[in-house]
């Protein structure tokens, strides 16, 4: 949730345009999900993938491509996750 505070204010502050709170939008419009949650979930490809980074930054990419990224973090057990745009 504070990553996902901080992109929305960060695209206030940038565009100068203020936005709603509609947190049931927010709900349906946006995800975390772990690295290994999205690549399944959207079948990327991670074979070529020889250890966790290549196959973080090969999530991240297919993210770029599709939709927006609002920021990424890892548990205490090294889980990478990321919040993103899952409207798309």
């Amino acid at each position: 949730l504070e990553t996902l505070f901080e992109y929305l204010e960060e695209y206030e502050d940038s565009t100068g345009e203020e936005i709603e709170l509609d947190v049931i939008a927010l709900c349906c419009d946006y995800s975390v999900d772990s690295v290994a949650d999205i690549a399944s979930n959207y079948d990327i490809d991670l074979s070529e993938c020889e250890d966790d980074e290549e196959r973080k930054f090969a999530v991240l990419d297919y993210l770029q491509d599709n939709t927006q990224i609002c920021g990424d973090y890892e548990d205490e057990n090294g889980v990478h996750y990321i919040v993103y745009c899952s409207a798309f």
